[in-house]
């Protein structure tokens, strides 16, 4: 039921934004067949029209983003809000109708942006802010109208620009969607702004005295939009089209052209937008096919997101060895060289034995870390509290106090039980290398199709900055081995204690959800 209401949700915001751009162009052919010089409004269409435009390639390219999602849902509600502004503006005097209507939409805009920003701004202060303004704006009225419309402007600008303030607050989680559509977005823009540019300094426009100028800004944008849309489909032309017949195609061309040509009277721009249209059509039947093929859906993302996240972890894993190699193999093999060089060799028998046994231990123990020893006869929990002793053997740490819990019945398959091996591994080599703290518990277990491990560090304590950049390779090749899995880690720390050693504690809290696709391709990986 959940799945089906999403995708719903999903068909009804494309399909609105479709409409949207029925409207925004058809309005604009209007306004600009019928106006006798350039105006405000109607490059105000144009910019909604190529705004509208990116942000459908955008949804296209990332349903599965909520982010990108609720993005979308405010700016088809901004895009309506300020297009029937327009048509109020150009028909409407009466000033006291015309507030009313604008103040309404800009509540609910407001509203819509603040539910769906996630806690990003004015949270407690939603209310009372539309209070104060209110109160305000009617105060204005009776003692200048000149205050009134500049502070009723300047609601119109925080509006234009709180879009802009959460992408760019949020830029870090855009950076993997849309690349596509952005670089689609930027050669637009250029284009379009090349176009009003030359305007200015092409002799045979008219600025002044005819509005051809808006006609070809229009006529060229929709070609533009027509390139990216072909272009688009090409390149995702490897799903299959089994619901986008020849038929449905021709029977959406002829309607638009009939509807267009009725309205607009312009047989070019008829043709250059009803093709637009199909393809919008097309695009998002693509969609739902690709909506019920789920599976390639995951698979072809799964795919781009291991490749880039194995590359980065063969990266962090390269410096690992690099830094394990010269800190401490090669320091202990110094050493024994120099004890060896030594006179009293007999002497030093005993402790370059002891040497050369620590780097033997220590070796093993990286080996182990990248193919994990675990025996099918024994309990996982055993073999978990096998490796905390090892590792506090090998860095002889008496003040730290682990405490690790586990049921013995724990039983994971393989990958998982590698993984929570690695993670076990790099919690305990960070508590004795970096904790400030003097007890650490450790909690694993498993709940349904899930798999938790917690560790909390009590007296340890962290920088903030820390907290939001792991700069500790361990603990970035963590954080990808749980993200190759569709995991997640969280590191934080007691927000009440902040800084005060003692009191303290620093916790890392790790989820990974179990599939069995994943098991099935590890088995066969295993014994091919």
């Amino acid at each position: 039921m959940k799945k089906m209401i999403k995708k719903n949700k999903n068909n009804i915001i494309l399909y609105l934004h479709i409409l949207l751009q029925i409207v925004l162009v058809m309005t604009t052919i209007y306004f600009a067949q019928n106006i006798s010089k350039t105006n405000f409004y109607v490059f105000a269409l144009i910019i909604m029209s190529l705004g509208n435009a990116m942000n459908y390639y955008l949804f296209l390219a990332n349903r599965r983003s909520k982010f990108i999602e609720q993005g979308s849902f405010i700016s088809i509600i901004s895009c309506f809000y300020i297009f029937t502004n327009i048509l109020i503006l150009s028909r409407l005097s009466n000033w006291d109708i015309n507030i009313v209507y604008c103040f309404l939409f800009m509540i609910i805009i407001v509203f819509y942006t603040k539910l769906y920003t996630e806690n990003l701004v004015f949270l407690n202060k939603y209310y009372k802010l539309i209070v104060v303004y209110t109160l305000f704006l009617y105060v204005s009225k009776l003692f200048s109208l000149n205050i009134f419309i500049t502070i009723y402007q300047g609601t119109y600008f925080f509006i234009g620009i709180f879009p802009i303030y959460i992408i760019t607050k949020n830029k870090e989680k855009l950076k993997k969607f849309g690349k596509y559509s952005y670089k689609c977005l930027f050669i637009m823009v250029l284009i379009f702004l090349a176009i009003i540019i030359s305007q200015y300094f092409i002799p045979i426009v008219d600025f002044s005295a005819t509005n051809i100028d808006v006609y070809m800004t229009l006529f060229f944008l929709e070609l533009i939009k027509l390139f990216l849309e072909f272009s688009y489909l090409k390149k995702i032309n490897h799903l299959h089209l089994n619901e986008c017949s020849r038929w449905y195609i021709i029977f959406w061309f002829m309607l638009l052209n009939i509807i267009s040509f009725v309205l607009t009277k312009d047989v070019l721009m008829t043709l250059i937008f009803s093709t637009e249209i199909v393809l919008l059509f097309v695009m998002t039947n693509k969609l739902r096919v690709v909506e019920n093929n789920k599976d390639s859906i995951n698979l072809s993302t799964a795919y781009f997101n291991l490749n880039e996240i194995i590359d980065k972890q063969e990266d962090l894993y390269n410096e690992r060895i690099i830094s394990f190699l010269h800190d401490e193999i090669l320091q202990y093999i110094i050493v024994s060289l120099r004890q060896v060089k030594e006179e009293n060799i007999i002497e030093n028998r005993k402790n370059i034995i002891n040497l050369l046994q620590e780097t033997i231990n220590k070796i093993r123990g990286e080996i182990n870390l990248y193919k994990p020893k675990i025996k099918g006869g024994e309990y996982l929990c055993d073999t978990y509290i096998t490796l905390i002793d090892e590792l506090k053997d090998r860095f002889k740490n008496d003040e730290i106090l682990i405490d690790f819990n586990c049921y013995k019945s724990l039983d994971l398959v393989e990958p998982y039980a590698s993984v929570i091996y690695k993670c076990i591994h790099e919690i305990v080599i960070n508590i004795f290398k970096h904790s400030k703290g003097f007890y650490s518990e450790i909690n694993l277990h498993q709940s349904e199709d899930k798999i938790f491990l917690t560790s909390v560090n009590y007296g340890d304590y962290m920088d903030i900055e820390a907290n939001k950049n792991i700069k500790n390779v361990g603990l970035r090749i963590l954080e990808l081995e749980v993200k190759k899995l569709g995991g997640k880690i969280d590191i934080k720390m007691n927000p009440n204690n902040f800084l005060e050693e003692g009191e303290s504690s620093v916790s890392i809290g790790i989820e990974i959800p179990m599939k069995r696709e994943v098991i099935y391709e590890d088995f066969i990986n295993r014994r091919s």
